[in-house]
């Protein structure tokens, strides 16, 4: 009898140990990217969802490429990325005829005149723009102040974040090291009312998240939303805020994030989905299925779903991204945009930079409505760098109606 039991033992235990192996993957690798954090924010976002409705066709694709561009002290590496970027790019053109648009958030930490100067030539060809990106750590505010001010003015001997028309400069942002506003303490920020700071400089928006980083994830995704600094604590956007929708206006500075996906349809990892943060990192190579999701995703302003927002991410200047960014796997990824997604009866396609899909953002945000194209400039004029030039008389709405528009 006592044998007959031990045999029976041996087969459950077994089979515990199954079930808990994969469990157990599952928890380390949920833990891992956050979802603890993230995962109740998915679950209401697609919930939502539900009750939205349909966007009405056409659907108009703004498709943004946010590069976290850090060349580092490489001679002739911007140069050589710079010639291949402008060969790839004109071979390809959205609805609006123009070639792929990307936004380099080029380091101010990192600053070099010569690596500023080939990308500038290459946004005076149309292929893009120039935005802040900050690696920092144990600052105040005053020494943080001084950080910006100094890459305000390095940036703008270039004439990046200038805009064709007066007052002062502008800026989108994305935060080195994935530390907006402290979330991931003083060793990569110090600062607990960055975001007000940001915006008394020109920052017009953040395009920072998503991240999967567990400490500076915020809780809202898949959703462009506006978060109100609390000077006294660190991450004061990590709950969430007030859902940028059409004719309401509210305080704060802008989050524009990016989709974020748990993919059911992949499970090469066998014991969990994946999760796709919509980065094309070398890791992470873009596919089909994946331009799919980040549509389905759906980010938009909240009444206007006809107008998705797909923003991409990658460390572009890594030789390894290079193939990514600016070879063979970004052609068949801009070629499978232009096939699927530019038919002009379901979609219409839109290559834009951070500060487009910004204004187009806020012209929706007005109650704007028709081809989203027409807004590309609607309250940050392009920089003095930028291909795009304004007619006379087109700087009517300055972009110092953007800190209105974010304060109110």
């Amino acid at each position: 009898m006592f044998r007959s039991l031990g045999a029976v033992r041996l087969p459950i235990l077994t089979l515990l140990g199954v079930m808990v192996l994969p469990l157990s993957v599952v928890a380390y690798k949920g833990h891992a990217k956050g979802m603890d954090r993230w995962l109740p924010g998915y679950a209401a976002w697609a919930w939502a969802r539900r009750g939205e409705g349909s966007a009405t066709a056409p659907v108009h694709i703004m498709f943004l490429t946010a590069d976290h561009f850090e060349p580092g002290n490489g001679t002739g590496l911007v140069s050589a990325w710079a010639e291949r970027y402008a060969r790839l790019a004109a071979a390809h053109r959205d609805s609006d005829g123009r070639a792929p648009q990307h936004t380099w958030f080029y380091p101010a930490d990192q600053f070099r005149r010569s690596q500023m100067a080939d990308l500038a030539k290459l946004c005076r060809a149309g292929y893009g723009e120039v935005e802040l990106h900050l690696h920092h750590g144990y600052d105040t505010y005053a020494s943080l102040k001084s950080k910006l001010e100094k890459a305000k003015r390095d940036f703008g001997a270039a004439g990046a974040l200038t805009p064709q028309q007066p007052p002062g400069q502008a800026f989108a942002f994305i935060h080195g090291n994935l530390s907006l506003d402290n979330s991931r303490g003083d060793y990569f920020c110090g600062v607990n009312s960055e975001m007000t700071l940001l915006q008394e400089q020109g920052c017009f928006a953040d395009f920072t998240f998503p991240s999967l980083e567990r400490k500076s994830q915020p809780s809202m995704l898949n959703r462009l939303y506006y978060a109100v600094d609390d000077p006294t604590q660190p991450g004061s956007y990590l709950a969430g805020g007030a859902e940028m929708e059409v004719g309401k206006r509210h305080r704060g500075l802008l989050i524009f994030c990016g989709p974020l996906v748990v993919d059911f349809g992949d499970w090469r990892h066998i014991f969990y989905p994946a999760i796709d943060p919509a980065d094309t990192e070398p890791t992470n190579l873009p596919t089909p299925q994946r331009v799919d999701n980040w549509v389905r995703a759906g980010v938009h302003v909240r009444g206007r779903p006809e107008w998705v927002f797909v923003k991409t991410w990658v460390h572009g200047a890594k030789r390894a991204a290079w193939p990514i960014v600016v070879g063979g796997e970004a052609d068949q990824i801009f070629s499978y945009l232009e096939s699927h997604y530019n038919d002009g009866a379901r979609y219409v396609l839109h290559y834009v930079t951070a500060r487009e899909a910004y204004n187009i953002a806020k012209a929706a945000e007005a109650g704007k409505t028709g081809n989203p194209s027409q807004y590309r400039d609607y309250l940050v004029k392009p920089y003095l760098i930028s291909a795009r030039q304004l007619a006379p008389g087109d700087g009517a709405n300055s972009h110092a109606a953007v800190a209105a528009g974010a304060s109110e």
